[in-house]
């Protein structure tokens, strides 16, 4: 079966992933499968596909189809050191960290129904997303923002945009993602009792 990358993979790849995705894998080997369909189109692993074909002296990945089968090469078997262990559980952590093409994310997206919350792609409107295939140096007029945050941290947002919401605050712009207008509108009130 050859191995084809999903042609609308929204998921980027940097260099930088590339080579320490290469780095973690010859210290401890293949610990993740890569999963394609029966057709051999990557489902999951575009990264660590990449990562074999610009580091072809590293052994086959393990590859498996959605049955289950493994189609290449195999599971490593050699245990962890401790070491190694909090290493890999560090990488695995931070190397799935890279920017997605939001263009093509609400292209697959427009094409789920009641599986789209599965995802984590939340409150994203594929027609105000429509901005977001510009040419190159364009920003789009919308962003979407991540944030990594403790649980004290996250339930204290979510209680100030619920009383937000709850207020009926309108937005400044015609943005209609009630989150994004609900913490524009804290910040926006914060700012002005400091100045």
């Amino acid at each position: 079966m050859e191995i084809k990358p999903y042609q609308n993979n929204a998921k980027k790849h940097p260099q930088k992933q590339i080579d320490q995705l290469a780095a973690i894998v010859r210290e401890v080997g293949w610990r993740q499968p890569i999963l394609v369909n029966q057709q051999g189109v990557i489902v999951a692993g575009h990264g660590r596909w990449e990562t074999y074909q610009q580091n072809q002296d590293l052994k086959e990945p393990w590859v498996i189809d959605d049955k289950g089968n493994t189609i290449m090469g195999e599971a490593e078997t050699t245990p962890l050191t401790e070491q190694q262990e909090k290493a890999y559980r560090l990488a695995d952590n931070k190397l799935a960290e890279s920017d997605v093409d939001m263009g093509l994310v609400v292209e697959e997206l427009g094409e789920l129904d009641e599986l789209a919350p599965l995802t984590g792609y939340e409150n994203i409107d594929p027609e105000i997303m429509d901005g977001f295939d510009l040419p190159d140096g364009d920003k789009p007029e919308y962003q979407q923002i991540t944030f990594t945050l403790h649980d004290t941290q996250a339930e204290l947002i979510k209680e100030a945009m619920g009383a937000i919401k709850q207020m009926g605050v309108e937005p400044d712009s015609d943005n209609e993602n009630s989150n994004g207008n609900a913490i524009y509108t804290i910040c926006k009130k914060w700012f002005q009792q400091k100045t």
